[in-house]
């Protein structure tokens, strides 16, 4: 190889080691630059582009409508804060009454409420006492609209009869005795929850809220809803049908028929039919109840909650037409693809009922 007198050939270790630095330098190139964009393959292509259909489709077959029947009601929201302001107001207004003793004519009130609940609390008292009784509570409303036309002073009366049931309740519940003042207070108050299985034990089914608003519709069935003041207020009705809707019962006109279908049932079959009658006379009765709190409570999803009832005791034609209401006058929300998954069975057994 020919040189120049000024250029001297390297000796072969270098040049070796030059030509490995330059193929590293080669290899590092890109690394170095920019990255080269992925080009996806045919294969892989094809399967990206499927996503967006699977996704499309699985959202698809989630909001079309699939025959479910019905399992559970939708309860009323009840504003605890509320319940709660009321619960406060009528303790606060039985240690007022208490402290500062109700007038005369209000004590009469109680004295003759406590006489009619003590007769009706006797399951053998003769219908005489109960007139009797009758007569002397509304000889003392008479005089005490005489001496207070606006009646009020029942609302604190209530609230110092109320806090005494509930005490007495406790009682109740820690002993198993029904005492005399609890009988005072709630008549047969006790027996009836007992009746249509709202007493386990000696522990009444109803928590405190529920217990509450119970005695306060009782109370004023007995007494009359003779003031303003004494109207249960919107969440304490919302409460106590919350109790009807969770724990429903037969009508108390169907219970001596049914239990006596239950006692002579001796077959399979005997004892299925007894079961299913008393199961369509217990639904028929919350469907009642929830046509009740319709009216009450506008909030409340009345059509939905009837097709609910009307799927379980076997009503099927009904509950066609309350989930098609519910749809037509709800077609989006939180209850609309139940109520069609509800509606698609509801017509699916109505076909073959």
């Amino acid at each position: 190889m020919a040189t120049d007198d000024n250029e001297k050939p390297l000796p072969p270790h270098v040049e070796r080691a030059l030509a490995e630095a330059r193929q590293k330098s080669a290899r590092a190139e890109p690394a170095l630059g920019r990255e080269r964009p992925h080009v996806a393959k045919p294969k892989e292509s094809r399967g990206l582009a499927i996503v967006p259909v699977v996704v499309c489709v699985l959202l698809l077959a989630l909001m079309m409508p699939r025959a479910a029947a019905p399992e559970s009601f939708p309860l009323p929201r009840v504003d605890e804060r509320e319940l709660s302001r009321i619960s406060e107001g009528d303790r606060a207004l039985a240690e007022k009454a208490r402290a500062e003793r109700l007038p005369p004519e209000l004590l009469a009130v109680g004295s003759a409420f406590r006489a009619a609940q003590r007769v009706e609390a006797n399951p053998a008292h003769e219908e005489d006492a109960a007139v009797n009784a009758r007569t002397e509570l509304n000889d003392a409303l008479r005089v005490l609209r005489q001496r207070d036309p606006s009646m009020d002073g029942l609302v604190a009366l209530r609230a110092v009869q109320l806090e005494a049931f509930v005490d007495e309740v406790a009682r109740f519940e820690t002993t198993g005795e029904t005492t005399r003042e609890l009988h005072e207070l709630g008549g047969a108050f006790v027996e009836r929850m007992r009746s249509v299985g709202w007493v386990v034990g000696t522990k009444l089914v109803p928590d405190e809220r529920q217990l509450r608003v119970a005695y306060k519709a009782m109370w004023n069935a007995v007494v009359g809803d003779l003031t303003k003041g004494l109207a249960l207020g919107l969440d304490e009705q919302r409460v106590l049908y919350t109790l009807y809707l969770e724990r429903p019962h037969p009508p108390e006109s169907r219970r001596a028929e049914l239990e006596a279908e239950r006692r002579v049932a001796k077959t399979e079959a005997e004892c299925l039919r007894a079961a299913s009658s008393a199961r369509r006379a217990t639904e028929a009765w919350r469907a009642e109840k929830i046509r009740q709190l319709g009216r009450i409570d506008a909030s409340y999803p009345t059509d939905y909650a009837l097709g609910v009832a009307y799927y379980r005791q076997e009503q099927y034609d009904l509950a066609v037409g309350a989930f098609r209401s519910w749809i037509d006058a709800h077609p989006d929300g939180p209850l609309s693809l139940r109520a069609r998954n509800h509606l698609k069975a509801a017509i699916r057994a109505a076909a073959t009922f």
